[in-house]
């Protein structure tokens, strides 16, 4: 929690900290060390951060960080909970490290894994469970769970391994019936055991780990279907070859009773007690108490777990807790609390589900709102949400359901919310996050939380950008009063994202800068990007970065710059933003402003100082009292326009004036001036009905320069050329109608 360096920088923000531990793992376990230490599905929080080098190189995971706490052989085991996942287990040493150790056992039962590895005390070890499906992890001394034996060369707990052949499954720490539906038939004769049959005879071993230290019943049973099943049961310590604990032989069933210590390790060997009997056998590890009341199992077989057992009546967990387990801080967002439901017990009845282990939750809503409370765990859950501080009954119910409920809170008003697990899916019970949302942002522009969980924090969600908080936000420079070229340049790869123009095309999440500037005088004013390498969008904003937009422009100059022009008064603040345009690379920039004689192309006054007044400035170029040159005016229709003709008529006298750099510079043309009726991607469109190649061009103004020209040139649609551009509301354009032999009828469309 210390900034050690002095470089402003704390901890896993620091990239002195980029690899270490601490800073990848989803969750810290200590130096604890014992059964279903953690619990989840494999493809959980994370992404695919991590790849072990023995599978699943492209499934999401879980990562704990663990450090050793003395020195020993530790076992890392995922095999307790009989999901239906399929994990690989394995250690690192860095976030960026390659896996030390890595297990992924076929031959596990239940897609489990487990390996075994000698730390040293302090040992930091990031423990990644990849893969997919439900799994708890175990951490266990594994010193004197065989004594060196039946730990494969790699030591990574794999089997066969060296004097370990005779072991065809292993069961880990599981406990209750069913654990293992066995063919014996087919097995090789490695045990032979010393109560069964004739040397020669089939027979199946499986390894077994007591997950803690008492007595426990071992019994091989027939199933209902194989009436010709006589079990045999061999018990032997830890190795194929270690001593025989005890074997015995029944008609229907075979059982033993066993002291135990935690960790200690047996191998069970089932047989035929019949010469010509059925060959296939069901296996059960019972203890004679619920041993543990917090593992979620029925140790010992009455069909009642945990804290529904009266054997756990006395233990910790099962008892009576004061409400609540967890208080929140007033606030929105994820991870308002991080807690657990493991070993704490049924203390509610939420939605149906009165079996499982729950968590009470006090909470103080900031804002009168709709909130959604949504549990995100690796099990499945049920939240509940009930006015008053833990008064959890039908009267104050507000809403209950699956994982997410939503209710609606007065601000100041306290309520519990219960995250309750779904009793009949297993894992019931595990750690979870609390997020409570909101529908927008907006009342929580400054709380440094995506309240909406839109993935956008405070002034980054548009729901902000009206918000007195965000006033500032997207303005890095104040450029003052500089007028000119090159009055900010600057590069929009790597830039944040603060706004959105009208005329952005893709309404998407593209980089962008913004730049305060105050105009020196009143008078009309040109904002451009001309220079730039990055395709552009121009916007202003009145003020500040909450202001109205005064302007947005796409691509007035051509197919990468932007422009526009603005009437601002004297001393008046505007935001100017400069965005990347398209989800293409973006890059360096340019911001030219200048004073600009349009708007005022009548008053006889050079009002942009460059020595050139009214109609004689380029900048009046398509001021109506400079357009001499226009023949019709189109307004802003849009649409087919009508049929035209460059034919000398009666009211308009054509001449041969202009020619485009694509043609026409033979016979006379018509010019056209046309207003956008709003800011979108337009195409316009001349076609002949004849064979006679079409140009059309457009032009800045009656004497300016042409922006782009398109001639058929008998390629494409005969007889047809066509202009697409982009404009913005009220833009004004002259477009020049031409042939390249002579001229002719056509007509016009701008679509």
């Amino acid at each position: 929690g210390h900034d050690n360096d002095g470089d402003g920088l704390t901890d896993c923000a620091d990239e002195d900290c980029a690899g270490a531990v601490a800073c990848c793992a989803d969750h810290d376990l200590g130096s604890r060390t014992g059964l279903n230490l953690a619990g989840g599905s494999a493809g959980g929080l994370n992404a695919d951060d991590f790849q072990g080098r023995c599978g699943f190189l492209d499934q999401e995971e879980r990562a704990y960080r663990w450090v050793a706490p003395a020195d020993g052989v530790y076992l890392f085991d995922t095999t307790h909970w009989r999901g239906q996942g399929d994990t690989t287990l394995y250690l690192l040493d860095r976030c960026d490290g390659e896996s030390l150790v890595c297990n992924m056992n076929p031959l596990i039962d239940h897609g489990g894994a487990r390996l075994t590895v000698f730390l040293r005390a302090g040992d930091e070890r990031l423990v990644v469970v990849d893969g997919g499906g439900d799994f708890l992890l175990s951490i266990v001394r594994a010193d004197a769970t065989d004594a060196g034996r039946c730990r494969d060369d790699f030591g990574q707990g794999g089997f066969p391994a060296a004097g370990c052949g005779c072991i065809d499954r292993d069961l880990g720490f599981a406990l209750g019936y069913g654990l293992a539906d066995l063919q014996v038939a087919g097995q090789p004769s490695d045990q032979q055991p010393e109560c069964g049959l004739a040397v020669g005879r089939s027979d199946v071993t499986v390894r077994w780990t007591a997950p803690y230290t008492g007595r426990f019943r071992f019994v091989a049973s027939r199933q209902v279907n194989e009436p010709d099943y006589a079990p045999v049961l061999q018990i032997r310590r830890a190795a194929c070859d270690g001593p025989v604990l005890a074997c015995v032989r029944g008609d229907r069933e075979a059982s033993a009773e066993l002291d135990l210590t935690v960790g200690d390790s047996v191998l069970l060997t089932l047989d035929n007690g019949l010469a010509n009997g059925s060959d296939r056998a069901s296996l059960a590890v019972l203890a004679p108490t619920e041993l543990g009341c917090t593992d979620g199992f029925d140790d010992d077989g009455d069909f009642r777990f945990d804290c529904f057992d009266e054997d756990c009546a006395a233990a910790p967990n099962c008892q009576p807790a004061a409400c609540p387990e967890y208080e929140a801080p007033s606030r929105v967002g994820r991870r308002v609390v991080m807690g657990t439901t493991a070993g704490r017990g049924s203390r509610e009845r939420l939605c149906g589900s009165d079996r499982t282990a729950d968590a009470r939750v006090l909470w103080t809503a900031p804002l009168t709102r709709t909130y959604t409370f949504s549990a995100l765990a690796a099990h499945e859950t049920v939240v509940g949400v009930y006015r008053g501080a833990c008064q959890i009954e039908d009267a104050t119910e507000l809403a209950c359901r699956g994982a997410s409920a939503s209710a609606q809170v007065q601000a100041g008003e306290t309520v519990t919310v219960v995250v309750d697990g779904q009793p009949n899916n297993r894992p019931f019970q595990g750690h979870f996050e609390l997020m409570i949302g909101t529908p927008d942002e907006t009342g929580f522009c400054d709380d440094g939380q995506d309240s909406d969980g839109d993935f956008r924090t405070d002034c980054d969600d548009a729901d902000c950008f009206e918000d007195p908080y965000c006033a500032d936000f997207c303005a890095g420079v104040d450029l003052g009063s500089a007028l000119g070229d090159r009055v900010a340049v600057g590069d929009l790869t790597g830039a944040r994202h603060d706004r959105v123009g009208s005329c952005q095309g893709f309404q998407n999440r593209t980089p962008d800068e913004g730049f305060q500037w105050t105009a020196p005088a009143a008078g009309r004013y040109r904002f451009d990007t001309l220079g730039s390498q990055a395709d552009t969008n121009l916007y202003l904003l009145d003020g500040d970065c909450v202001g109205a937009e005064l302007a947005c422009n796409r691509h007035a100059l051509d197919a990468l710059h932007s422009a526009l022009e603005v009437d601002l008064a004297a001393g008046q603040a505007v935001v100017i933003m400069v965005e990347h345009a398209d989800t293409r690379t973006p890059g360096p920039f340019m911001l030219n402003i200048h004073p600009t004689e349009a708007g005022a192309c009548a008053d006889g006054v050079d009002d942009d100082g460059d020595g050139l007044t009214d109609c004689a400035d380029p900048d009046c170029g398509l001021a109506l009292a400079c357009l001499g040159c226009v023949t019709d005016d189109l307004g802003d229709a849009t649409g087919d326009l009508g049929e035209f003709n460059n034919f000398d008529i009666l009211e308009v006298q054509l001449e041969n004036n202009y020619a485009g750099t694509c043609g026409g510079d033979r016979t006379d043309e018509r010019v056209f001036r046309w207003t956008a009726p709003r800011s979108a991607d337009y195409r316009l469109v001349a076609n002949w009905g004849f064979g006679q190649p079409a140009v059309i061009y457009a032009l800045t103004g009656c004497a300016g320069e042409e922006l782009f020209c398109a001639a058929d040139s008998y390629r494409g649609t005969p007889n047809e050329a066509s202009l697409r551009f982009w404009a913005d509301a009220g833009q004004t354009l002259l477009f020049v109608v031409d042939n390249v032999f002579f001229a002719g009828a056509y007509r016009i469309e701008i679509q």
